[in-house]
């Protein structure tokens, strides 16, 4: 497992490699290609759908706070490339970290009134955030 980031100079540019831990896993890279202004950042974005969370080292709770952190990282003119989907800009990653907020206080809140999962899902306490999959488009 990778603990810390490096720097790598290939074919004219800056590779800058870091580790993500607790969010969709423990093991997550960003892989940020300075002079392409490309960033790989494997499952911390998960396109244009709801992330998926690995359950014996992933953390649902921490993922927006991760995500937000990379997002924060790369210069505006970024490209996002994730592990799964389709490529996004800036604004769209920005999005994706603004649902991960959202979602994570949601089902804190329902939660915190003793609401379990499988009740959570039964009530689709989620629905609200349907929203951003028709600001990206997709159906």
């Amino acid at each position: 497992m990778i603990t810390d980031s490096t720097t790598i100079h290939f074919n004219g540019e800056d590779i800058i490699i870091f580790p993500v831990p607790a969010a969709h896993t423990d093991h997550d890279l960003v892989v940020w290609f300075t002079g392409s202004k490309i960033a790989c950042v494997g499952a911390i974005c998960n396109g244009h759908d709801f992330p998926s969370v690995d359950r014996s080292t992933g953390n649902a709770m921490n993922y927006a706070a991760v995500a937000k952190s990379v997002l924060d990282f790369l210069p505006e003119d970024a490209l996002i490339v994730p592990g799964h989907g389709a490529d996004c800009s800036m604004g769209e990653f920005r999005l994706f970290c603004d649902m991960l907020d959202g979602t994570a206080e949601t089902v804190a809140r329902y939660a915190a009134e003793g609401m379990d999962v499988e009740a959570m899902k039964a009530a689709n306490i989620l629905a609200d955030w349907s929203f951003v999959r028709q600001q990206l488009h997709i159906a």
